[in-house]
């Protein structure tokens, strides 16, 4: 990440600068790296020499146990999940885990295509990085169609998925979660959550800085793009 940023910080500063590195002034940049599959966070200082711009890592925090395919996995695990039982009159109780662990891998794509829409339509409303009344409102978006899944108890059918985008602000709160000693939430079926602050966290341990000695906060990955 660091090669990426310095690269971006020489364009900026060639064109319209967006980042400013006075001399004898070393800015400490956040990079927050949140893909599908891991959320990466790294820490580097900015500086000037006789050569320009350079930066150095201070703290490299790679996490592999949170990426943006878990909130897929939350939202099915807490929603469509449940809506399949009761439009199919069965109870969590009539599967055991590998089975319900199978339906759930059924319904992550729908999980996902709800996210992207909610997340898109937020986005759009949103004014200085403010939340707009939509994002907790009872309104749901709908994918329409139905998802169909073939267990022991025969063809299950989910009609109309869908997610309110309060049900999704529910959702989100389990990676938001701020408590230092309370970063993992346990859910069923398929154990522990991260919050996006443990590797936040972590990293700023190693660089030995508190939060409010960065500077600036660099976003990349498509899960970052999340309201």
């Amino acid at each position: 990440p660091n090669a990426a940023f310095l690269s971006y910080v020489q364009n900026t500063e060639n064109e319209t600068t967006s980042i400013k590195i006075p001399k004898d002034h070393y800015p400490k940049v956040l990079v927050f790296d949140f893909g599908a599959g891991t959320c990466d966070i790294s820490i580097l200082e900015l500086g000037r020499n006789l050569n320009g711009i350079y930066s150095k890592n201070l703290s490299i925090s790679r996490f592999e146990r949170l990426g943006g395919d878990d909130i897929d996995k939350l939202i099915a695990i807490e929603h469509l999940y449940p809506e399949l039982l009761k439009q199919n009159n069965l109870s969590t109780e009539d599967f055991r885990t590998p089975e319900k662990k199978r339906i759930l891998q059924r319904l992550l794509k729908s999980s996902e295509e709800l996210k992207i829409e909610i997340c898109q339509n937020i986005a759009l409303l949103m004014h200085e990085r403010v939340l707009p009344e939509n994002a907790f409102s009872e309104e749901y978006v709908s994918l329409g169609g139905k998802i169909e899944v073939d267990t022991r108890k025969g063809l299950l059918t989910l009609y109309e998925p869908k997610l309110s985008y309060s049900e999704f602000h529910g959702v989100m709160k389990t990676f938001l979660n701020t408590a230092p000693k309370g970063t993992y939430q346990t859910k069923t079926i398929e154990g522990q959550f991260a919050s996006i602050f443990s590797p936040i966290q972590t990293a700023l341990k190693k660089a030995n800085l508190a939060k409010d000695d960065i500077d600036y906060v660099l976003f990349i990955g498509g899960s970052s793009k999340n309201p």
